[in-house]
């Protein structure tokens, strides 16, 4: 049974000798024939760097399979974990890359597991695609990038939009189910008023200046970007202390450990530029005192949301 929608898709099988019958078969009548493309995969993330950089560059993807992103991940949250990169290259005839699927291989619970390189990380599942690819999709080399992986007992992909800023997913038409979560996007403006209104009723607006006017009284009120390295560092240790203690008090334990945390660190002294991933954590303090933090990442002109904290104290 097929089941595909705008929200996520997960695709889950065995692999195997026999993987052409594992798993559901994909839908009938929507795949084209896949164009000739070469199926490699290569367990080092930094030998395709250069070529890696230039395909997010001129294609499409997300920042969570941007070189930056992967590299980095698996630098710090990846070799704790001990996850085996497994890159999947396309290419075709020319040599040329089509696209990049960042997997790895987990130890789950004694099995080998193949996801996306970040998952436990990164919010969406896409890879990196030459625009001249998404019109005929990926779903017809599925099978032969099967037999390219490394020997595991399952491959599961998670967190795979049907559709992102209008372009179909490339292995859309692999067997799935619909996810459970679902995603929010606004696209932003401008003016910010103007945004908000359309987002806010009047009375909900009105109640929020009464707080913010409130909350101005009570001290010297600032929210600024720490776009800035040796600034960020202390904020975001101070996000990740609020955040650890607020989700304590919920009984929830062990969500920020030193390697995620050395991620984070790690992404906020990338260089900002146009084409890579920028990190923004935004410092909300009274009176010096950080009372809460959103911390983001921007790449292509989207704003990508990742943690927001409250100081548990008020």
């Amino acid at each position: 049974m097929i089941r595909l929608s705008s929200n996520h898709l997960h695709s889950l099988a065995r692999v195997g000798s026999n993987f052409a019958n594992a798993g559901a078969a994909p839908a009938t009548g929507i795949m084209t024939a896949p164009q000739a493309l070469t199926i490699a995969v290569d367990g080092d993330i930094n030998a395709l760097r250069d070529e890696w950089l230039a395909l997010q560059g001129r294609g499409w993807t997300c920042v969570y399979q941007t070189y930056e992103w992967c590299a980095t991940w698996q630098e710090t949250v990846g070799a704790s974990l001990g996850v085996e990169p497994c890159i999947v290259t396309g290419r075709n005839p020319s040599g040329a890359l089509a696209f990049i699927l960042p997997l790895g291989i987990y130890n789950s619970m004694g099995a080998r597991v193949i996801r996306w390189l970040t998952h436990p990380t990164g919010t969406y599942g896409i890879g990196v695609y030459d625009p001249a690819l998404l019109d005929g999709g990926l779903a017809g080399h599925w099978q032969q990038i099967c037999r390219a992986l490394p020997q595991a007992d399952a491959i599961w992909l998670d967190g795979m939009p049907g559709t992102l800023n209008g372009q179909r997913h490339p292995l859309a038409d692999l067997f799935g189910f619909e996810d459970a979560n679902r995603s929010y996007r606004l696209a932003l403006q401008a003016d910010y008023e103007a945004l908000y209104a359309a987002c806010r009723p009047a009375k909900s607006r009105a109640r929020a200046r009464k707080r913010d006017q409130k909350l101005a009284q009570m001290g010297d009120l600032q929210f600024v970007l720490c776009d800035d390295p040796t600034r960020s560092a202390p904020v975001l240790d101070r996000m990740f202390d609020q955040q650890t203690r607020r989700l304590a008090e919920a009984g929830i334990h062990g969500v920020f450990d030193d390697a995620s945390r050395q991620f984070v660190h790690a992404l906020a002294v990338l260089p900002a530029g146009k084409d890579g991933p920028w990190l923004q954590p935004y410092e909300l303090s009274l009176d010096g005192r950080t009372i809460a933090v959103k911390l983001g990442i921007a790449y292509k002109d989207t704003y990508w949301a990742m943690v927001s904290s409250v100081d548990p104290d008020g």
